[in-house]
This record gives C-alpha cells, sequence and structure tokens, in this order.
C-alpha cells in the first residue's frame, strides 16, 4: 500500500520498513503535503503504524482486523459505537468527611478506593494481627527539583488517610542544612510540625555550593528560620530504627536522593539495618543484569556518590532485602499536567505557589540545557526534552519542524515529570499498588523478572554485535498514577485548609 501512495518512494529494503528520507525530501514533509492532501489522517495512521522500522511497535493482525471492519460497519451503516462511559472529570462531593473538596470524579473514587484499602487491612488485622501499614523512613534531596516537595506531600496525604505511617525525612545533598530546612517548613505549612526531619551529608562530593543556590527561590514564604533546630540525619536514622522497629513491623526505606546516607548508615549500623528493613523503594536509574539489580552509574541519584550506590546494593543484595525501583521510563508514561499546578497556585497555599513558580522556572532552565552543547546526560538532548517534556508533537506538529527555543516553548511545558511522586505511590502497599492496578506484570521483558528486585519501567538495551537491543517496557498503568499523584498532592493542601483530620 505504501509503494501505491508513494509510487515506490520512502522504502528501506533492508530493514523491509519505512523510510524517513528519500534523497534530500524528508517523510514528514511529502506526508504532511502530499499523502495528507488525499488520505485521511487515519488510513496514513494505520498502513504507516505497520511499517515502523521497530517490529514490537507495528500493528498486529488484530489491530487491522478491527480496525476496517469497524470501517466498513460505518459505511454499510450497521456501526453499534460502545456505549460512551460517563466523564469522570467534573466535580466530587465527598462521600466521607475525611476526602477534600475541590476533587474531581476520577480523584474522589481514588480516595474512596483508599479508605476501603484502610477497611481491609483493618479487617485483616483482627484475623491475624499483621499491621500491613508501611513505615515509612524517607532520604530526599528537596528543592533540587520540584518533584521531591510533590514526593512529601503525597507522603503527607498517605500519611494522614491512615495508608502509611511516615516516620521521617533525611534531606541531603548540599546544601544538606538548607534543605531539611526547606522541609521542616514545608510540614510545618501541612500542619505536620510532629514529623522529624534530619540534615543528612552533602550527597555529591564534586558539587558546588554557590551553583546551587538558586534552587531556594521564592521559599520564604514557608522555609524554617536557619535558627531551628534540627538533628543530624545519621542521629535520626538511628533513633528510628532502634525506638520504631519491632518483630513484627519492620521499616520500608524510601530513597529518592543521593545513596551517600543510606550507605554510611548500612556500614556503621550494618545489624540494626538489616534486622530492621522491611524492603527499599528506590527512584532512578536501573537494570537487571544477570540476576543482579545494577544501579545505572549515568543516572543522578547514583551518580553523586557511585561508590556509596555500589555499597548499599551489595548490603541489599547480601541480606537478601526486597526492593523496587522506579525508573524514569515509568515517570515519562506517566500523565501529569502543568494545570494540576496551577489549581495548587490558586489555593493560595505558599508551598502551591512555590511549585508553579519552581516549574516554570525549571522548565525553562532544563530546555535551556538540552539545547546547549553540555546537557545533563548525552540522551538529554533538545530531541528528547521536547518528546518527553512537552506536548509539541501533540498539539499538530510534524517531526520534522523546527522546535522553538527559549518562552516560545512555554506553551507546550504542560506536562509534568514527577519522577520521585511515583516512589512515593510504590511505597504505599502491594495491596495499594493492586486496588488501582498500576503495576502491570512484564510482556516483552521477561528478563528483568526477579523474586526480590523488580523494576517498574524497564529501560531498553542497545544491541550487541549483530543482536538486536531489547525495547522498554512500561509496565504500568500510567493513567492511573497520574491520576493518583493529582489526588494526593490536591488532598494534601486542601484537607490542611478545610481542617480535615
Amino acid at each position: 500500500m505504501l509503494h501505491i501512495i508513494t509510487k515506490g518512494r520512502f522504502w528501506d529494503e533492508d530493514n523491509n520498513a519505512l523510510n524517513p528520507k528519500d534523497g534530500d525530501e524528508k517523510f514528514g514533509i511529502f506526508k504532511q503535503k502530499v499523502l495528507q492532501t488525499k488520505y485521511s489522517k487515519s488510513l496514513m495512521k494505520y498502513i504507516l503504524g505497520c511499517l515502523s522500522v521497530k517490529e514490537y511497535e507495528r500493528f498486529t493482525r488484530k489491530d487491522l482486523i478491527d480496525h476496517f471492519g469497524r470501517v466498513r460497519a460505518v459505511y454499510e451503516g450497521t456501526y453499534d459505537p460502545p456505549p460512551v462511559e460517563e466523564p469522570l472529570d467534573g466535580p466530587y462531593e465527598p462521600s466521607d468527611p475525611r476526602i477534600p473538596k475541590g476533587l474531581t470524579q476520577e480523584e474522589g473514587l481514588f480516595y474512596e478506593g483508599l479508605i476501603q484499602i484502610v477497611e481491609d487491612r483493618e479487617t485483616q488485622f483482627k484475623k491475624d494481627g499483621i499491621d500491613r501499614k508501611p513505615h515509612v523512613v524517607t532520604i530526599t534531596d528537596l528543592a533540587k527539583d520540584y518533584d521531591d516537595l510533590m514526593a512529601m506531600m503525597c507522603l503527607k496525604e498517605f500519611d494522614r488517610m491512615g495508608i502509611i505511617q511516615i516516620e521521617g525525612f533525611v534531606a541531603n545533598l548540599m546544601p544538606a542544612e538548607r534543605r531539611a530546612l526547606f522541609g521542616r517548613g514545608a510540614l510545618d505549612s501541612l500542619g505536620r510540625q510532629d514529623l522529624p526531619i534530619g540534615i543528612g551529608s552533602i550527597g555529591d562530593a564534586q558539587r558546588h555550593l554557590n551553583n546551587y543556590m538558586h534552587e531556594f527561590d521564592n521559599t520564604e514564604d514557608f522555609i524554617a528560620p536557619e535558627s531551628t533546630s534540627l538533628p543530624k540525619g545519621q542521629e535520626l536514622l538511628k533513633k528510628i530504627f532502634t525506638e520504631r522497629t519491632t518483630n513484627d513491623k519492620k521499616l520500608t526505606v524510601l530513597t529518592i536522593s543521593s545513596l551517600m546516607d543510606i550507605a554510611e548508615f548500612s556500614q556503621e549500623h550494618t545489624e540494626l539495618l538489616k534486622n530492621g528493613i522491611a524492603n527499599v523503594v528506590l527512584q532512578g536509574g536501573y537494570r537487571m543484569i544477570n540476576h543482579k539489580l545494577v544501579p545505572d552509574s549515568a543516572a543522578a541519584n547514583n551518580r553523586f556518590d557511585l561508590e556509596g550506590a555500589a555499597t548499599f546494593h551489595n548490603f541489599m543484595q547480601d541480606y537478601d532485602i526486597p526492593s523496587t525501583a522506579w525508573t524514569k521510563v515509568a515517570a515519562n508514561a506517566t500523565p501529569i499536567y502543568s494545570s494540576l499546578f496551577e489549581f495548587l497556585h490558586d489555593t493560595g497555599h505558599p508551598l502551591g505557589r512555590y511549585l508553579r513558580s519552581v516549574q516554570t522556572s525549571q522548565e525553562l532552565n532544563f530546555y535551556a540545557r538540552c539545547c546547549s552543547d553540555h546537557p545533563f546526560a548525552p540522551h538529554m538532548t533538545q530531541d528528547w526534552a521536547v518528546k518527553t517534556k512537552s506536548t509539541w508533537f501533540a498539539a499538530g506538529h510534524e517531526p520534522d519542524e523546527e522546535y522553538p527555543m527559549g518562552e516560545d516553548m512555554l506553551p507546550y511545558f504542560t506536562k509534568v515529570i514527577g519522577y520521585d511522586a511515583l516512589a512515593v505511590v510504590g511505597a504505599s502497599g502491594g495491596d495499594v499498588l493492586q486496588k488501582f492496578g498500576i503495576v502491570k506484570p512484564l510482556k516483552k521483558r521477561l528478563d528483568a523478572e526477579h523474586p526480590l528486585h523488580h523494576i517498574v519501567g524497564i529501560p531498553k538495551t542497545d544491541g550487541v554485535d549483530d543482536e538486536d537491543g531489547l525495547p522498554e517496557e512500561e509496565n504500568l498503568d500510567g493513567r492511573m498514577m497520574g491520576v493518583a499523584i493529582s489526588a494526593l498532592m490536591k488532598g494534601s493542601i486542601l484537607s490542611v485548609q478545610q481542617k480535615l483530620s
């Protein structure tokens, strides 16, 4: 069919697939100027979708039969469209006094699901006396990116709803003391003066302090005074693992920053950590190689302290500590929109105003770096940024159109990447993930299966010699994850303003 409509042009004989160029002409321009003036976009979609170089992205036989069956039924007048589901983006009327007002119906239903989980856990507890509520210790680099505050807000709301119990935070990465003051003020503004936060390590020995003070812009409305007394991170970890751990209740360690602190703790207090840890939830780059969870040295949280990352991963392997890693593949597959930050800004809460301002400035700064000769990582190019962090193509632009620069790209920065917030949802308990169908079983990447160590968002692998690489696999319901994060962030602020218990 492609040969018919293109008269034999744009064909890759070697790969038996579509070729994006024919001489000096790009297929995107040819499609726009020639094909779409004569054929429908739908027809083009199904023809071209069969010709991708990546075989796993091609339409299957069933896809085509189902599509053309619908087309024929429409032509013959026999098509019976499926019932349209009631939209869930309208306002939600709370069914329980714990659920805040101001949510969408879909977000409200998420809260109803959380309440059902708490009730189910209580029922099971009466039968077997097992506490199924995760008790969470979090190590974070607050203010480095907006997703760390997103994570803290989601944790706070999970705690309020009785899904988890927060045991404390450690803020690391230079300047760690200021990050801890940031967290102290944020928790206080959310009504959680009772939650401890400690001052962690420098996180990255190569980091220069003065280069990052801009990260604390627009925090004046909530950051704690410099005179505030805060514990040292290692002392707080020791206190938590000594006082909170019992034979029946161990702790979940949530690591969403440099692994320097937890690595040091694993060396200085090996027995205490080994006996008190239930599982680890990580955010960052990971692969499963020869049945071992291997940290990606190019990913930020590991790169901050490669020695610490190796030390802690050896600890997990040596003592069979279960873990789940949430990668950028999963984060990029989760739709969260800047309209969420606009909503939070409009609440008037200082954290909402901060998030909206920092999101705008960070998006511009990040994009400028991606467009430069020295991006954060080799793959983080302008092309990557446009595809993963913007709605440029969803707005109808063709692949061969020139990308905007600077503030001209702002209208298309409608996507928010909440890396750390995904890990928080992952730390809420297996019953939560199962209730909402958030984690999916592996289908394409069975090589990543492991009884103890799990990865959500499997990165692709490059081919070796003549072998083809393996595709990435999201293995999660990104839309449902986006609903969960949106609901928790809204609820975190609304519950405070509405004085909900």
